[in-house]
């Protein structure tokens, strides 16, 4: 190739967007044409050679297609329009083994409340049990609320129930004060177990025979504790005791013997106070539709003391629109 050669071709090539420009309408043309032939020929084929049965035929399966995806479509629309869904976690001790419920990481201190969302969420119901011999129970939700259930400042006991009385120079064995088996039942069922504090008093003109002479029983004879206090006028408050009444039993302060004299005055007062959950119990919380929030990695933790079966249920709502599944 010569010199002259050469340049030409240099020359063509860098024209080469300008010679496309230019021959562009051509190729639009062709295109056209092509079309049109090509359409021509589908046309010539469904008058001349398609069945019509056939035809419609498939009209009625594009038809059936289009409302099977239209369907599907409706379907998604619906499941976008709805901006929650419920959470319900459940965790167990049920050996008992540790006295703690947890949904923080795996552990050898406590047993797993399984979850499979990291939340925010809301809690809309805890349902919360755990077996007898029970001192203290309390949740823990993240790292600065903490709701007693059962002990100190436990918001669960039972309305109390209360007695009073005074009899001057009782006879041996008399009932002084005395809280009906029908008012402990109106308070809470058979089978609560009853906080119950007590006072005996000692009024007008009385000696030392009179002290320590009266107790708290119940049922009528048996004796569930002694008095402790001076033959000395006074007020004198004994030590609480924890009672489990049976059907029927009342809970009364009575003497075991006779007042020292015609001027004496025993007088005696009870206040019984349902240890909800002491003999085992259950706690519903929210069950008036109130509701906890629960931020993100927020761990809830139920812990009983001494360590005894445990349950927890907690259930609530999320909002999909935040939708945090944690990755399996």
């Amino acid at each position: 190739m010569g010199i002259s050669s050469l340049i030409g071709a240099i020359d063509t090539l860098q024209n080469f967007p300008a010679l496309i420009r230019e021959i562009r309408p051509l190729i639009v043309y062709h295109i056209c044409i092509s079309t049109v032939n090509s359409f021509a020929k589908l046309f010539n084929s469904i008058l001349f050679e398609v069945n019509v049965e056939t035809l419609v035929s498939d009209f009625e399966k594009t038809m059936a297609m289009g409302a099977a995806i239209l369907q599907e479509v409706r379907n998604v629309r619906q499941k976008l329009e709805v901006d929650t869904f419920v959470i319900d976690m459940y965790g167990s001790d049920p050996g008992g083994v540790y006295g703690v419920i947890s949904t923080r990481a795996p552990s050898t201190t406590s047993a797993p409340l399984l979850r499979n969302y990291n939340g925010p969420w809301m809690i809309e119901t805890l349902l919360i049990s755990w077996a007898a011999g029970v001192e203290s129970a309390s949740l823990q939700i993240g790292t600065d609320r903490v709701i007693p259930l059962q002990g100190p400042g436990a918001g669960f006991t039972g309305q109390s129930v209360q007695a009073a009385g005074n009899v001057t120079n009782p006879g041996a064995n008399t009932i002084i004060a005395s809280i009906s088996a029908a008012s402990l039942l109106a308070a809470a069922p058979i089978g609560t177990i009853w906080s119950v504090n007590w006072t005996a008093e000692l009024q007008g003109t009385v000696t030392a025979a009179d002290g320590n002479n009266m107790n708290l029983i119940m049922p009528i004879g048996t004796i569930r504790e002694t008095g402790e206090f001076p033959g000395v006028a006074g007020v004198y408050p004994q030590l609480p005791v924890l009672l489990q009444p049976a059907s029927g039993n009342n809970i009364s302060v009575s003497n075991p013997n006779a007042a020292s004299g015609a001027a004496a005055i025993y007088a005696a007062e009870i206040t019984a106070t349902p240890q909800l959950g002491a003999e085992g119990g259950a706690v519903l919380l929210n069950p008036q539709g109130l509701k906890i929030q629960v931020a993100r990695d927020d761990d809830i933790t139920l812990t009983v003391t001494p360590a005894r079966p445990c349950y927890i249920e907690a259930m609530g709502t999320a909002d999909l629109r935040r939708t945090d599944y944690l990755q399996t």
